[in-house]
């Protein structure tokens, strides 16, 4: 997003011109999330910060002047949409890193923990939309709400979407930043949320929506990826998801249909059986299932039959006719 439009848009915005780190760790961190903020290289830091709000969400333009390390940053309820103005940011989510430079942001979803770090040209424009309000955005358009993803504004959703939110801006100097102005703060929020959404499930259709899921479920989807094979319970995953027990059932229960431990043994089930129909393999199915973390073999036979219509050994027979 070009940046010299929004320093001219927001600046009437300003909420904090600073020299100090301890001013501008404490300010931005209950402006926008709890973070800890740090500087890359010695220096003069000249934060600056301008904030407007919209019916429920708000728009924080950031920069420091100088590289930073942003560490320790965590999102509980709220999603945020990283759209850089300038420079470069690169933002590490449970060793996932997203680019943040010009043609690309980033979207951290509830339960994310990250960090950010930026050169001495960061500029970012942050989205701070509250959970609730993106999900019923959401579900109103039949979709379900975004997750931890790469922003790309590539496409015409995706540009369609920049258009919408300079309009937005401009439109908030029209009514002053009052947010209640007769609806028009809801009004063009809606937009916004809508424009934003269409352009994700556009980008997401190619590769299944992988990229729709709360940072929960999908920081647990990885962890059993990369843990499948080893003995994991229900406070492993508790502990890679960042968030409580209840809420990561609930956050599975909406977006999967069932439950954690379910994701993990229907995981461990297509692992088994992609083995077994294997027709080089030589293991038996024992061997197999124990390589594959299964202790219980009688239960997990039963759920493969309930799976796939016939137990791991008929499946091992026809596999090595």
């Amino acid at each position: 997003m070009e940046g010299r439009l929004l320093d001219r848009s927001l600046r009437r915005y300003r909420n904090l011109d600073s020299n100090s780190i301890e001013e501008s760790r404490a300010v931005l961190a209950r402006e926008i999330c709890p973070h800890d903020l740090l500087q890359s290289t010695p220096g003069p830091l000249r934060t600056r910060h301008d904030r407007l709000h919209f019916h429920a969400s708000s728009l924080h333009h950031v920069s420091y002047g100088l590289p930073v390390r942003i560490v320790n940053a965590r999102i509980d309820d709220e999603y945020l949409v990283l759209i850089p103005s300038g420079g470069t940011s690169e933002v590490v989510i449970e060793g996932h890193r997203i680019a943040a430079k010009e043609g690309s942001g980033a979207i951290l979803a509830p339960g994310s923990r990250f960090d950010v770090f930026g050169d001495a040209a960061a500029r970012l424009l942050v989205w701070r939309i509250p959970e609730a309000r993106l999900r019923d955005t959401a579900a109103d358009h039949g979709r379900v709400a975004v997750g931890v993803a790469a922003l790309s504004f590539g496409s015409a959703p995706a540009m369609a979407f920049l258009r919408t939110l300079h309009f937005a801006i401009g439109e908030a100097r029209a009514w002053d930043g009052r947010a209640g102005e007769g609806g028009l703060s809801r009004r063009i929020e809606d937009l916004l949320l809508f424009s934003f959404l269409r352009a994700q499930y556009e980008e997401g259709e190619v590769d299944g929506y992988e990229s729709v899921l709360p940072a929960c479920v999908w920081l647990v989807e990885r962890f059993v990826a990369a843990h499948v094979q080893e003995e994991v319970g229900m406070a492993d995953l508790v502990a890679a998801s960042g968030v409580s027990e209840r809420s990561l059932h609930r956050a599975f229960r909406h977006f999967r249909g069932g439950t954690p431990m379910a994701h993990l043994r229907t995981a461990r089930l297509r692992r088994v059986r992609s083995d077994l129909l294997d027709p080089r393999a030589r293991d038996s199915v024992t061997d197999i299932q124990m390589r594959w973390g299964v202790t219980e073999f009688g239960r997990f036979a039963a759920a493969y039959r309930r799976a796939y219509g016939e137990l791991p050994s008929a499946t091992l027979r026809a596999a090595r006719r």
